[in-house]
């Protein structure tokens, strides 16, 4: 094959009290696509953030492509096309989908063009290596419900079991919310009973998620240590959050740093359309610019397709 098309998903991490451990990956995706380099041309972008991101080597993307053969010790002048659907500084993973896209595509196309690929447990690695941490690019990696933890030299990721997962949906601001904004309000440090809340409700998610227990997740959706602080950030934090758990929302996360706001509702088709209408006039009601979109768990994470859309 001389081009290799990749799909990643979006990510939604930290999910209340995970902080940095928890992601789940998303039905919104970006495609990457990987061949030998023709033109002048490094990086082709469409789609979100085609106005915005760097169409040289400093694109992530197309530098953690290059980490890849660096790894494998391959020596390749390549170039990329992204389209993406995942927009930037929304919480939703597109840093972690442009590292994990590039690192994915360029390991297939190693495979394919050089008989050479490094391992799941590699690219988990590679992949929090570049991140910082690893809970949106193991999600966006392996796919579906997954906790994360790493130390200098390895990184472990587990997948939850999903069958007996709610329904999700995302209010997605038109206004962004940079990480590095949303990480300067987390403390860097915190008491030893807020840390046993949010240990106890992050374990707690795990086992909520995997027995189907609604009761038990609404608890476990409780943060002491980021949602909170980073509230004040999102202009409409408050009144969604409201909407939906007076509509019988199982109950809201911020999606990692935000702006994003995730929905965790039971399957009933009444109570999603009633926290639907309910999200969708209040934000209405007080000029909250934004999407609301029912998304699907992705439980592929990053592969190989035919093509671009």
């Amino acid at each position: 094959m001389n081009e290799i098309t990749v799909r990643v998903p979006a990510t939604s991490a930290n999910l209340g009290a995970g902080f940095d451990t928890l992601g789940l990956a998303l039905g919104l995706y970006n495609r990457v696509t990987i061949g030998h380099r023709v033109l002048d041309s490094r990086v082709q972008i469409g789609g979100e953030g085609a106005d915005v991101l760097s169409c040289d080597e400093s694109n992530l993307a197309y530098s953690s492509a290059q980490k890849l053969f660096d790894f494998l010790g391959i020596e390749c002048d390549f170039a990329l096309r992204m389209h993406n659907e995942i927009p930037l500084s929304r919480g939703l993973g597109s840093s972690a989908a442009a590292c994990v896209g590039g690192l994915f595509a360029a390991n297939v196309f190693a495979k394919s063009q050089f008989d050479a690929s490094a391992s799941r447990d590699e690219l988990l690695h590679l992949a929090a290596q570049i991140e910082g941490h690893p809970d949106n690019s193991s999600a966006c990696l392996l796919g579906g419900l997954v906790v994360s933890a790493q130390n200098q030299t390895q990184t472990f990721a587990v997948q939850v079991n999903m069958k007996n997962a709610p329904c999700f949906a995302v209010w997605i601001p038109d206004e962004p919310l940079p990480t590095k904004a949303a990480r300067a309000v987390v403390p860097t440090q915190i008491s030893r009973e807020d840390a046993i809340f949010n240990i106890s409700r992050a374990a707690l998610l795990v086992a909520a998620i995997s027995s189907g227990d609604e009761r038990a997740l609404t608890e476990a959706l409780h943060d002491k240590m980021h949602q909170t602080q980073r509230a004040p950030l999102i202009r409409s934090y408050h009144e969604v959050t409201q909407a939906a758990a007076e509509n019988g929302a199982i109950g809201t996360t911020l999606s990692g740093a935000g702006s994003t706001i995730l929905l965790w509702c039971n399957r009933e088709s009444s109570t999603r359309y009633a926290v639907e209408s309910a999200v969708t006039q209040r934000t209405r009601d007080h000029d909250f610019a934004g999407r609301f979109l029912w998304l699907d768990v992705d439980e592929s994470g990053a592969q190989a397709v035919q093509s671009e859309p």
